[in-house]
This record gives C-alpha cells, sequence and structure tokens, in this order.
C-alpha cells in the first residue's frame, strides 16, 4: 500500500514524501519505485527503504501570480492620488509583500492595496509584489514590474473662441488644451475652483451658450405694478421695469404679456393701461435693449396682474318699486362674493342713519315722505374693502289705486255660460287679484294673479238658461236603410232665432248642420249613438245648455218583435226599456247554438257522480251511474262535449258496468255535460262536469238545489291542504265572502242565488266555474182558462202567423238535413251548430222568440231556423223549426203565452227634493214613463186635471206655497203603439212653514285663533236636508254647504283674543356636534301673564321625550336628533291652544373639527408676520379658542388667540414649531377635536446656533448616511439635534433614531421616513433655523402583469442648506443616485415653472433677490427629477424694528401731549 505526503496538491519545486507500505513485517525487503502508468522505473532510489523523498513533479499545478494595477495610471502628476492593488487569483487569504526597485517597501505593510495620496517624484520607480498564506499554496510568484513615472503636473492653456468679452446671452467656445497623453477628463470652473460647481467634459472643448458673466454684468430688470397686482376692473394700473444695475445707460424696453409681445407697443420704461379690463390679466414680464451697443439685458421675472370685477351693490325692493300708504316695503342690499360686509345705505345721496349697516332696511307703515332715491354699497376688512355703489333705485309712494271692474258681455248673462270679468288697475305689475261677490269677507275671497277671472258657468241670471230636448222620428230603433229625422226643441226659448249644434257620442257630428231638424236619409248601423243638441242665440251668441242624450239603434235588418235568451245552460225571458242590438262573441253564439240543457223538476231517472261534485282534478278517477229507474238495463250513459259531438260511454270513453261508467283517468277532454238517457227517449237532469288542470277545484252539489235549503261550498286541493286554508267565494265574478276554513254555508238560497260560481286561494291559485241552478217550489197556480187562451189567441195571432211561414219555410229547407233527437217535454237539444250565427234583438215586449241564421248544408243561402222557448209553471219548453208541425200545440201555447206578458207601460211621478217641503222652495214634479216613443204628458192635481203643466214632462214650482200641496199624478200619450200609458201612482206633495234651526257651539266661551270649534244647526225635521253655514251676513256665494248637521272650524282665525304664536329659539346655535348638550325654548311672546303647558313636534311628530315645559333640553345629542322642532301652547285656564310656531331646524354633525390655516406660506423669515386662523367647521356661533404648540398650550398668547386668530408679528426664531387651535362652547364645556397640524418654520438672522449637515445639501438618497451637528454655540453640551417628520411627532436624536456622539447625530442609512425638519436645541428653550431635509428614495413600480420597473428617485438637486443673503449668488446642481449620465442637460424650475436648461447640470443665479425665493427642482432627461426644496432668501442687515418702534413711541408721546394741554386749556377755559 502506498502512501503521500502531503495529501493536498502541490506545485512544482515542492518536496513529496513516498512511503510503501508493508502489512506484516517488512524487514529483508527490497522497494522498487516506477513513475506513469508506462512503469517507468526510478533509479537513484534506495531499494532497501519504503521511504523516498522527490521534488514534486508527479501532479504539477501552476502556481499562482500576482499582478500588479496602478490607479489612474503609471506615469502620474505630483500630488495625484495614486493607488497600487495586488490581485492574485484563485482562492485563499493573502499576505502581500511589496517591493520598490527590488527592495521591500516596508511601508506598504503586508496590505493588498498601497495609496499614495499625495505623490512625489521620490515615489517614481519600480513596483512589484507577491502574496504568502498559512495554506497550500504558501506563497505566489512575483508580480511582472511595473514602472511609476512621476512628473510635474502639466498647466493646460486656455483659449476663448472669442477676441474680446462677451455680455450675458452670447454663446462662446472654451478650449483647454493639454499637451499630453490622451485620457484626460476636464473640468470647468468660474472665479474659484469648487468642486461642487464644475463641470466635468470628455473633451478640450466647453461651449458656454449663453455667457451670464462679463467685464459688465448683463442686468436683470424687475417688474412692478401700481397701485397692486390684484385690481380691479376700471382702475389705472402702471407696470414699471426697473434695470437695477444698469448704471447710467440709457435703455429702450420691450414688454411682454403671457411671453407674448404686448399689444400695446411700448418702448417706455412705464407702460400705463388707463382702464383694466379682465382681458389684461396675465403675467408681464420686460427685457431691456442697450442703446449704445443693441445689447439686452435678461428677461425680468414674470409679475401677474390679476384683474377682477369689483362686486357690485344691488338694491332689491319687495313688493315693488311702486308701493302705496301703508304697504310694507323691505330693502336689501345684496353684493355677490364672499366676505363679511358691512353696509352703508343713501337716500337721495345722503346718508340714511337708520338703516345701522345692516343688509335689510324696512319700512313697516311706509308713507310719501319714504319715497325717494335709494342706493347701497358694502365695505370690509378683507379685499376687496369695499364695493361699488348700487344701481339708484327710486321707491315710489302712491294713495291706494281704485281698481275698476269690466265685464266681456254687454248684457246679462245665461246660466251655463261663460263670462270673463276685468278687474283694471293702471298701476305697475305684480298685483294679486280678489274677487267677491255681494260683499268682501277675506275667507270668501278667490284670488287671482292676474286682471282677469273667468266664470265658467254663471249659475244665477235674469234668464235661466233653456235646455233642449232631442226627439227621432220614426223610432229610436230602426232598421238599415231607413230614413231617420232628429229634432232639436229648445223648449223655453221663447221667439228667439237659434243656430243650433249636434253631436253623436259627444263628438260634433260629421254631417256639419245648424238647423233644428238634423236628418239621415239611409241609416246604417255606423249611425247608432247617442245624439245631443245645444243651440247657440244669435243675438248675443250665448248658448243653452246641452240636451240629454237619445240613444239611436240600428239594426240589420227587421226581424219583428224579439226579445233576449240569455244562455248559460238556462232560459229566460228579460224585458228591457228601450231596444238594444247586441254582437255577442263566437263563445256565446256557439255556446247558444250548440245545446239548450233543461232540468226537469221530476226526471224518470237520476245521474249519481262519485266522487259527487261537478269539478274533478285531471289524473283522478270518476265513476257515473243511472239510477232511480223502473228499467236500468235500458238506459245509458250519454255526454256532449267541446269536441261537438254526443257520445255514450261505450262508445269511446271507458269501462262500462250494467249502467255505470268509470272514467281511470280523468283529462280535461271530458269535460262536458252528461246525462242517463234510456232507449224510449226517457233523459234525466243534465249535469255539467269540469275537469281542472289546476291545483284548486270547488266542490259544489251536482243537481239544482231547492228554494229555500243551504248551500255549502268548499275549496279542495289537489296534493296537501296549505297551512293556511283562507279561501275567497265569488259568484258572477263578485266576492262573496272570505272564509279562514276554506268552507262557506248559504243558510238559505233562493232564485237570486243561482249564478256562475268558483273560489281563490292566495297560493294555490282558483278553480274554475261552476253554474249552480235553484229549483223552485212546485207551482200551485191555476191551469190557463180557455178564455185567457183564446183571448191572447187573437191578440197575438200576426205572431202565430209569422211563426207558421217561418217554421214552413224552414222545414222545407232544412227537413231533410236537420237530425232531431227524441226528447221530452222537458227539453231538446239543438243539434248541428257549426254553421250557427246568432242575431239578438231587445223590444219593449216580452215574447221570447231567437232567430239563428244557418248556413245552408249544401252551401246555399242562409235560411231561418225559429226557436222558441218559454217556461211555462216551472216547465221549459223548447220548439223547433224542423218539428214544428208535430208539436203544433206547443207553439200556440208559447205564443199565446209571450203575448199574455206584453204590458202597457205605466207612469211614474217624481217629486225633487221631496215631497214634504217648506214655503218658499223650488219644487220639480216629474213624469217619467218607461220604454221609447215620444209622450205627451197630462197632469193631475187631487184628480183634476192640471192645465198649468203645459203638457210638459217635468211641472216646477219655483216658489211653493201651501196652496201647492196636494196630491198629483199623470200618465203620457203618443201618436204610436202603445198610444197611452197607464196612469201613475199618486203622489202626495206636503207644504209646511219653514223651520227655523238652533245654533249650538261646542265651546262655552270665545275661541282663540288656530283652536278647532264644532258647531250644530239643529232641526227637529225629517232628515234629508243640506245646511249652509255664513258668517256676519247670509250671502249665498260665500255660503258652506254640508250634509250634516255640524260644521267644524278646524282653525278659528278671528276672535276676542288674538291666537299668540310662539318663537322657538335654540342655544347653543342651530348647527350643533354630535355631545353637545342643546336648550330650545318656547316663547310665546304676546301670550299676556296667563300660565302655559307647552307641547314639543319634531318634523310635525309629538316629540318623543314628553315634556310640557317650556325648555326642552337635549344633554347629549346625537345625529337622531336633527330635525325640525315647533311648539305649541296650551292655556291651563281653558285648555284652548296657541298657534304652532314656525319650525326651526336643529342640524347635528358627526363630529367638532377646527381647521387651522396660515395666511403666508410654512417657512417665514425671522421679522415676518403671520396670522394663524382657527374655525370649527360647518358653525360660526359662541365659541372660544385655545392655541398649542409643539403639544403645549401657550398660556402668554392665549388672550390673543380668543377670537379665532393668533397673530405673530414679528415672528421671532422661538415662534418655530408645529401648531394646533381648539375650540369650546356652553355650560359644561363642549370641546372640538384638535385641529390640523399647522407647522411654522422662522429663519434666524443671526441664530444662537447654526445645523451643520453632512453631505451639506437639504436633498439626500436614500441608503447613504447624513451627520448632524450643532456648532457655534456657546455651551455645546446643552444643545441636541431635533426634527419633525410626516408621522406628526417632534423628537430628539437619542430617542429613536440613530447615534448620538456629543450634539452630532449619525444615520448609517437614511430613509423615506426621515425626510422632516431638523433644528438644534438648547435646554433653555434656543434653537437654530430649521432646515427642511428630503431623502429620495428608489422607487420601483410594476406596470399591468409584466416585470417593467418604473424608477423614480435617481436625481436629486444640491441647494443651500441654509437661507441666502440678498444680492449673493445662488448654485443649483443635479446630482445622480449612480454613475453620470453622458448627457448632463439638466432642466431647473422654481414654482413650477422652468427656470432654464443648463448641458453642464449645473445652474447659478449671480445675484438673489427677494423674489428668488420659492420651491425649486431639477429635471434629467433619463434620469428623472428631484424633489422640490425651499429655498429662502434673508435681507442682508437686520431689520430695522427699533425705528419703527421708536417712530411708534415717538408719536404716542406726542399725542398724549395734547391731549394733556386740550384738559388743561378746557379746565381753564371753565373756571
Amino acid at each position: 500500500m502506498a502512501r503521500v505526503e502531503p495529501q493536498s496538491p502541490v506545485y512544482t519545486g515542492d518536496t513529496v514524501t513516498l512511503t510503501c507500505e508493508l502489512q506484516h513485517s517488512p524487514t529483508g525487503w527490497k522497494f522498487l519505485w516506477y513513475k506513469n502508468p508506462q512503469l517507468n522505473h526510478l533509479t537513484g532510489v534506495d531499494e532497501n527503504t519504503n521511504t523516498v523523498s522527490i521534488t514534486a513533479s508527479i501532479r504539477e499545478t501552476e502556481r499562482p501570480k500576482a499582478k500588479l494595477k496602478v490607479q489612474p495610471a503609471e506615469h502620474v502628476f505630483i500630488r495625484e492620488r495614486v493607488t497600487l492593488t495586488c490581485d492574485i487569483d484563485g482562492g485563499g487569504v493573502w499576505s502581500y509583500e511589496w517591493f520598490k526597485d527590488n527592495k521591500p517597501l516596508s511601508e506598504a505593510g503586508r496590505r493588498k492595496e498601497y495609496e499614495l495620496s499625495n505623490v512625489g517624484q521620490s515615489d517614481g520607480g519600480v513596483y512589484s509584489c507577491k502574496g504568502t498564506q498559512s495554506t497550500q499554496p504558501r506563497y505566489s510568484e512575483t508580480s511582472n514590474a511595473v514602472t511609476l513615472t512621476v512628473s510635474e503636473t502639466p498647466k493646460p492653456k486656455l483659449i476663448s473662441g472669442l477676441k474680446g468679452a462677451a455680455l450675458s446671452g452670447s454663446s462662446v467656445v472654451l478650449e483647454c488644451r493639454l499637451d499630453v497623453s490622451a485620457g484626460w477628463k476636464f473640468y470647468w470652473f468660474k472665479h474659484r475652483r469648487i468642486p461642487q460647481n464644475e463641470i466635468k467634459t470628455d473633451t478640450q472643448s466647453y461651449t458656454i451658450r449663453s455667457v451670464n458673466v462679463s467685464d459688465e454684468e448683463s442686468p436683470k430688470p424687475v417688474v412692478s405694478i401700481k397701485p397692486d397686482e390684484v385690481v380691479f376692473k376700471g382702475e389705472a394700473v402702471t407696470l414699471r421695469c426697473d434695470i437695477q444695475s444698469g448704471g447710467a445707460t440709457e435703455w429702450k424696453y420691450s414688454w411682454f404679456k403671457n411671453n407674448q409681445p404686448s399689444s400695446t407697443y411700448t418702448t417706455t420704461q412705464e407702460y400705463r393701461i388707463s382702464s383694466v379690463t379682465e382681458s389684461d390679466s396675465g403675467k408681464y414680464t420686460c427685457r431691456g435693449e442697450r442703446n449704445s451697443d443693441f445689447q439686452s439685458s435678461e428677461t425680468s421675472d414674470a409679475v401677474t396682474l390679476t384683474v377682477s370685477e369689483r362686486p357690485k351693490a344691488k338694491v332689491k325692493v319687495q313688493p315693488a318699486e311702486r308701493v302705496f300708504i301703508r304697504e310694507r316695503v323691505t330693502l336689501t342690499c345684496d353684493i355677490n362674493g364672499g366676505g363679511v360686509w358691512s353696509y352703508e345705505w343713501l337716500k337721495d345721496n345722503k346718508p340714511l342713519s337708520e338703516a345701522e349697516r345692516r343688509k335689510e332696511y324696512e319700512l313697516s307703515n311706509v308713507g310719501q315722505s319714504d319715497g325717494g332715491v335709494y342706493s347701497c354699497k358694502g365695505t370690509q376688512s378683507t379685499q376687496p374693502r369695499y364695493s361699488e355703489t348700487s344701481n339708484a333705485v327710486t321707491l315710489t309712494v302712491s294713495e291706494t289705486p281704485k281698481p275698476k271692474l269690466s265685464s266681456s258681455l254687454k248684457g246679462a248673462a245665461l246660466s251655463g255660460n261663460s263670462v270673463v270679468l276685468e278687474c283694471r288697475l293702471d298701476v305697475s305689475a305684480g298685483w294679486k287679484f280678489y274677487w267677491s261677490k255681494h260683499r268682501q269677507i277675506p275667507q270668501n275671497e278667490i284670488k287671482t294673479d292676474t286682471q282677469s277671472y273667468t266664470i265658467r258657468s254663471v249659475s244665477l241670471s235674469d234668464e235661466e238658461s233653456p235646455k233642449p230636448v232631442v226627439s227621432i222620428k220614426p223610432n229610436k230603433v230602426v232598421f238599415k236603410g231607413e230614413a231617420v229625422t232628429l229634432r232639436c226643441d229648445i223648449q223655453s226659448g221663447g221667439a228667439t232665432e237659434w243656430k243650433y249644434s249636434w253631436f253623436k257620442n259627444n263628438q260634433p257630428s260629421s254631417t256639419y248642420t245648424t238647423t233644428q231638424e238634423y236628418r239621415i236619409s239611409s241609416v246604417t248601423e255606423s249611425d247608432s249613438g247617442k245624439y245631443t243638441c245645444r243651440g247657440e242665440r244669435n243675438s248675443d251668441s250665448q248658448s243653452s245648455e246641452t240636451s240629454d242624450a237619445v240613444t239611436l239603434t240600428v239594426s240589420g235588418e227587421s226581424l219583428g218583435l224579439f226579445s233576449l235568451i240569455l244562455c248559460n245552460n238556462r232560459v229566460s225571458c228579460n224585458k228591457s226599456r228601450n231596444p238594444v242590438l247586441f254582437r255577442l262573441s263566437h263563445n256565446f253564439i256557439n255556446t247558444c247554438c250548440k245545446y239548450f240543457t233543461f232540468s226537469g223538476t221530476s226526471p224518470p231517472a237520476s245521474l249519481i257522480i262519485s266522487p259527487s261534485r261537478t269539478q274533478h282534478f285531471n289524473k283522478q278517477t270518476l265513476s257515473l251511474s243511472c239510477e232511480g229507474q223502473s228499467d236500468s238495463t235500458g238506459w245509458r250513459l250519454m255526454r256532449y262535449t267541446a269536441s261537438g259531438k254526443v257520445s255514450d260511454c261505450s262508445s269511446d270513453w271507458r269501462s262500462v258496468t250494467g249502467s255505470t261508467c268509470n272514467i281511470s283517468s280523468l283529462s280535461t277532454s271530458h269535460t262536458g255535460v252528461y246525462w242517463c238517457q234510456s232507449e224510449s227517449g226517457g233523459r234525466s237532469s243534465p249535469v255539467n262536469i269540469t275537469v281542472h288542470n289546476g291545483d284548486v277545484i270547488l266542490e259544489s252539489p251536482v243537481h239544482p238545489v231547492t228554494d229555500g235549503d243551504p248551500l255549502t261550498l268548499r275549496c279542495l286541493y289537489r296534493s296537501t291542504k296549505p297551512s293556511d286554508l283562507t279561501a275567497h267565494f265569488y259568484r258572477d265574478g263578485s266576492l262573496l265572502g272570505t272564509q279562514t276554513a276554506g268552507e262557506m254555508t248559504i243558510s238559505t238560497v233562493s232564485k237570486s242565488a243561482e249564478g256562475l260560481y268558483h273560489c281563490k286561494h292566495a297560493e294555490k291559485g282558483e278553480s274554475a266555474k261552476s253554474w249552480i241552478s235553484v229549483t223552485g217550489l212546485p207551482d200551485s197556480e191555476d191551469p190557463l182558462s180557455v178564455f185567457s187562451l183564446l183571448s191572447s189567441l187573437l191578440a197575438v195571432s200576426p205572431y202565430v202567423l209569422s211563426s207558421i211561414i217561418l217554421g214552413v219555410k224552414c222545414y222545407r229547407a232544412r227537413g231533410a238535413d236537420l237530425k232531431k233527437d227524441t226528447g221530452t217535454s222537458d227539453g231538446y237539444l239543438i243539434n248541428r251548430p257549426s254553421l250557427c250565427r246568432l242575431v239578438i234583438i231587445l223590444d219593449e215586449t216580452k215574447n221570447c222568440c231567437i232567430v239563428c241564421k244557418l248556413q245552408d248544408f249544401e252551401g246555399g243561402g242562409p235560411q231561418s231556423w225559429v226557436v222558441a222557448l218559454v217556461q211555462v209553471k216551472g216547465v221549459v219548453v223548447v220548439v223547433m223549426n224542423d218539428v214544428f208541425l208535430v208539436v203544433v200545440v206547443n207553439v200556440l201555447i208559447v205564443i199565446i203565452h209571450c203575448g199574455q206578458t206584453q204590458e202597457r207601460p205605466k207612469a211614474k211621478v217624481k217629486v225633487q227634493p221631496a215631497e214634504r217641503v217648506f214655503i218658499r222652495e223650488r219644487v220639480t214634479l216629474t213624469c217619467d214613463i218607461d220604454g221609447g216613443g215620444v209622450w205627451s204628458y197630462e197632469w193631475l192635481k187631487d184628480n183634476k186635471p192640471l192645465s198649468e203643466a203645459e203638457r210638459r214632462k217635468e211641472y216646477e214650482l219655483s216658489d211653493v206655497g201651501q196652496s201647492d200641496g196636494g196630491v198629483y199624478s199623470c200618465k203620457g200619450t203618443q201618436s204610436t203603439q202603445p198610444r197611452y200609458s197607464e196612469t201613475s201612482d199618486a203622489v202626495t206633495l206636503t207644504v209646511s212653514e219653514t223651520p227655523k234651526p238652533k245654533l249650538i257651539s261646542g265651546l262655552k266661551g270665545a275661541a282663540l285663533s288656530g283652536s278647532s270649534v264644532v258647531l250644530e244647526c239643529r232641526l227637529d225635521v225629517s232628515a234629508g236636508w243640506k245646511f249652509y253655514w255664513f258668517k256676519h251676513r247670509q250671502i249665498p256665494q260665500n255660503e258652506i254647504k254640508t250634509d250634516t248637521q255640524s260644521y267644524t272650524i278646524r282653525s278659528v282665525n278671528v276672535s276676542d283674543e288674538e291666537s299668540p304664536k310662539p318663537v322657538v329659539s335654540i342655544k347653543p346655535d342651530e348647527v350643533v356636534f354630535k355631545g353637545e348638550a342643546v336648550t330650545l325654548r318656547c316663547d310665546i311672546q304676546s301670550g299676556g301673564a296667563t300660565e302655559w303647558k307647552y307641547s314639543w313636534f319634531k318634523n310635525n311628530q309629538p316629540s318623543s321625550t314628553y315634556t310640557t315645559t317650556q325648555e326642552y333640553r337635549i344633554s347629549s345629542v346625537t345625529e337622531s336628533d336633527g330635525g325640525k322642532y315647533t311648539c305649541r301652547g296650551e292655556r291651563t285656564s281653558d285648555s284652548q291652544s296657541s298657534k304652532t310656531s314656525d319650525a326651526v331646524t336643529l342640524t347635528v354633525s358627526g363630529a367638532a373639527q377646527a381647521v387651522l390655516s396660515a395666511s403666508l406660506q410654512s417657512w417665514l423669515t425671522e421679522g415676518d408676520s403671520v396670522t394663524l386662523s382657527c374655525e370649527v367647521r360647518h358653525s360660526s356661533t359662541g365659541w372660544t379658542f385655545s392655541w398649542y404648540r409643539d403639544n403645549e398650550e401657550i398660556l402668554s398668547d392665549s388672550r390673543r388667540g380668543a377670537g379665532g386668530f393668533y397673530t405673530l408679528s414679528p415672528a421671532a426664531l422661538n415662534h418655530s414649531g408645529v401648531y394646533e387651535c381648539r375650540a369650546k362652547r356652553g355650560e359644561p364645556a363642549f370641546n372640538t377635536h384638535n385641529s390640523n397640524t399647522q407647522p411654522l418654520w422662522i429663519t434666524g438672522t443671526s441664530p444662537p446656533a447654526s445645523l451643520i449637515i453632512s453631505p451639506s445639501r437639504t436633498q439626500q438618497f436614500s441608503k447613504q448616511t447624513l451627520s448632524l451637528s450643532c456648532e457655534g454655540q456657546s455651551d455645546s453640551t446643552g444643545w441636541r439635534v431635533r426634527r419633525y417628520t410626516v408621522s406628526g411627532k417632534v423628537s430628539d436624536c437619542s430617542s429613536d433614531w440613530r447615534s448620538v456622539t456629543g450634539s452630532t447625530c449619525n444615520i448609517s442609512s437614511l430613509s423615506t421616513s426621515h425626510t422632516g425638519v431638523y433644528w438644534c436645541q438648547s435646554e433653555s428653550g434656543g434653537r437654530s433655523s430649521p432646515v427642511n431635509i428630503t431623502v429620495h428614495t428608489l422607487r420601483v413600480a410594476y406596470l399591468n402583469i409584466e416585470t417593467l420597473p418604473v424608477t423614480d428617485g435617481d436625481v436629486i438637486l444640491e441647494s443651500p442648506v441654509h437661507p441666502v443673503t440678498d444680492g449673493d449668488p445662488l448654485t443649483l446642481r443635479c446630482l445622480y443616485r449612480s454613475t453620470k449620465p453622458s448627457d448632463l442637460t439638466a432642466h431647473f424650475y422654481r414654482d413650477g415653472s422652468l427656470l432654464g436648461t443648463q448641458t453642464a447640470g449645473q445652474m447659478s443665479i449671480s445675484t438673489v433677490s427677494k423674489s428668488a425665493e420659492g420651491l425649486y427642482h431639477c429635471k434629467h432627461a433619463e434620469d428623472g427629477e428631484s424633489v422640490k426644496s425651499w429655498i429662502s432668501v434673508r435681507f442682508s442687515g437686520p431689520r430695522s424694528s427699533h425705528g419703527t418702534a421708536g417712530l411708534v413711541l415717538g408719536l404716542s408721546l406726542t399725542l398724549l401731549l395734547i391731549l394733556v394741554l386740550s384738559l388743561f386749556w378746557c379746565c381753564k377755559k371753565k373756571k
């Protein structure tokens, strides 16, 4: 086994020991050594030992070699800084040896770098180095030698491209020639080399684009504006261009507005605008051109001229500028714009002292002496300090004018006509007009805004407006093609000539005519309608009333006399007063023409249904059977469904067992009429069965209910019953009732209970409708006598003849085609209905016939099919044309019976207003006769003809007396059938003395205004009276009408004692904040000494906190307490109420917040004046204020701040700090939250200490170091560095930011949290001037989802830490976070406006003034822009505050001396 020492890699020249070990004793062995796989034998090795030492050549590794680097170059110049670096590739920790001229260089130590900070010629030589370490390889190879050559520093030569001096603004190229090797960077500076002000270039040339320094400095003008930079329209303004350092040179001036040459050309130093307008506003600059050599000065800084409208006062007069004696006049002075104004009033150009500088001046009882010319203006303490005087307003006071009333009519107006009244008043507009009748009573007046008042329909006049009557000939019911004449009779129109207007269905007639008769030569159905007429008097164009409507009915063809058969599985005869044509729906026609089914009173068999009800759910089972018949085998189940077919059970519906039919699963197709029918033609009563798809059906009796029996209805549900069983039951669509149990019982039914019934559930829906019939008890009337039968036959012989003719005709036409079902006397079924069209006409008679028009089955023309139906002794008889000859006897019975039922119309007397009346009432008796025709009326009194009624329909007694009492009746006659009516029943008219009512009041004494009182007009006579109420005197048009004896005056407005009106006040204010205590007080101003009980209301509702006291206190308001509050008093003596006060709105805001603001920006110079203003947002009443600086109350200045303002004048260094304010009011005191903070930083002219910052600039990069120290103070131990940051806290260095050494604070790694204001402060309160330090950080943002960084914060502005002295230069420089960009061009800005662009990234302002103060920043096109820093400018010398104080003291002493001498002189004179 071979072993090698060392085990680590070896390098050429190292010694290696190889040992060949044997497991057993090595004695006696010879050892042979071989190298490489080829087994080359090693010679010269002792074969008797197992150990051999060799020089490394087995595994050769290159030894690392040191490399020497020289910075900045191997050829340097005296006083340069040279750094030599020894680099050794590979790992390990090396110790370095340096050699100069092959001799060890002990002063280099064993460092990797050897620095010559101030190289001299003695430092020149040949340098080399190597390295050693404790591990392999233990040393490196020595580096190649490097020769360092040190020469004298070369001196460059500056050459200008100009031959002579250049003025500022000119361009010049400078060249820095250096006759040495390349690779130099060139630094350019002016006057004195200051590194931070140098400009670096890579070439020998430097171009100054615009020279700003020469033998004669290029002056910069300053623009000033008089009287001020903010002026008002119309003022004269002078702008002056002062070239401050221009010497005695004469200049020519150029003026610019908004960077454009001024529109008014001038070359003078002053630019005057005699009367400015708003268009003159803008930024003004100027520039001078020297007359001697035409070189220009710089352009001045811009000065902004602002022109605004001076607010102008405006006088408003209410109600008008022309008023009348004793009116109330209010003059208001309005000034637009903000501010708190004090007002001055003038009358006839003389001050109006009694107006007392108020905004409103009120004349409560104006007289002629108050007339005059009024104007006003306003003054205030801030700009604008005064307004323009308003335009003059002339107030004219005249005697009250008297209006003149005129009418649009020349004579009397008829009732119902319109009249326009005009109240002429030859004065100015703006009047409201009050109209009264007979006498002026305010509560009955009518108010209008115009001079005219229209009475739409006159109700009283000397001549009553007549009413026309329309008559129609030959009849109101006519047939198509007939000639019809309508006549308009104005019965009481006298001999006056009229012009007539005709209307159909309330629209003017399409055929224009103005004649009394309106004739239609051949009527059509479209002429049907309601006709009215109206007359217009030719003499004065006044109109009569419109007549009552008369209906003209035009039928399609003449069918004789027929009446309506109502068809809902039943038949009845109806009587109608007027003939009417019915156009029935398709469904109704089909129903009537398809089948008539009639229930018998004693059918030979009964249809039994299980379940026993007429309505069923689909998919359920149904069993139908015929029972009670003598021969059950001959009976079968029949039905008629919507398919139009009659079928039996065995044919197609379901299984049959005997006379029982079973339907296993019902569907809607099973809906229909079912009955039992025998082989001999016997029938049961039919049953209508309905199958419903819905969730609700109605359970009702299957067979008709007997008159007098109970009827039970029930709502059934398809699945489970609903939790709420409440159901609504209906008959013929009208609600019968609502039952919570879902079941309704009618205890006793009558014929009137027949109808279509259904039920409805709120959630499940509603059932279908089922017809329920009611049958009467057996008829006990005697049979018809032979005499009555014969007499009836004679009376109706025309009908018999017509029926026979029609029947035979129909029989012949249809006998072979119509199929008849054999029936009984109880009923027949009309078959084959599909081609049926039903026409029904009503007339005055009671005959009972239908005409169905049927299309012939072979396609021929329409044929008439007469069906006569009537109920005789409770049995319905049906006769059809195809069986007319078979049952002619029944036809005769039907026609005879219908003929018997024809009745003569009977007159009826109506009395208005009642049959018992009183003397002097107006009574109208009307004779009404049902049915058509034009009647002439006969009146009887006490059974004697009443000639004065003049055969009129209405008989009027305009002023009834006791002699008019009696028994009245009437009857009618006409020229057509029937020629006379029956005489009316007698009506007794009773005339009594007029009763006298008794007026009773609900109050025992006088009522206060606003209170309620109930009056009762007692009249111990019959009911039906209307009551008229009036005040003081009865005037009809002012009366109030009621239908009851009582009249309530809701709010009395007149009494012996006027009802007082309270006034609500709120303390501390109407706008308060959550948590404040609020007191509302109800003052009844004119209530006298009366004691009151108070009621409080919020938003017109009684207050939730009950109280009857005068004051209503809320100890801690919330937002819910906000609202409109009113109060009312109730007098304890008689419980009468005052009026309700006007509403006062209490507004509760969430929190009281004080707001602090300053009149100037936060950075001030010692000696400046600044005012802090503290106000409470949304409130301005009753507050006192406290002031705080750095969280400590300012006790010495608290009195000055009590009014909401705190002034520092002059501001001193120790006034620097962070200010806050707070307000309070009320008892107990309610405090607002502390206000926002307002820092004030005052820069001192001679502070006791200075804050030194390193690096010395106000902007710093993040992650860099910063050192702050206090210097210059007499006692440095008592000073510490403090700061105020965006966190809102003041802290010192030792508290939390970084390490402290004495009065020096070190921050090792800056961040944006270090941005803030820093200063030095002693234990005694002394301060340095503050410094605003901004830390600019690297910000990385990501756009959308892409990883594209947007960086900012690579640029800062280097500017002075402390204020610049007026007249000194100011240098600004753009600094960059990492390497400088290749293009150093930077843009410099002040207050957002570009100052200039510098290619070297540095800008100098040769001489600063106070106007140079502002926020500065710089911007680089690629690296971004810096943040903004404030630069202050202070005056070179201290301000003369002592001189000012001395002047004030001198003036004060002088005034005091004058005052003493005056008093002395007065005293001496009295003696």
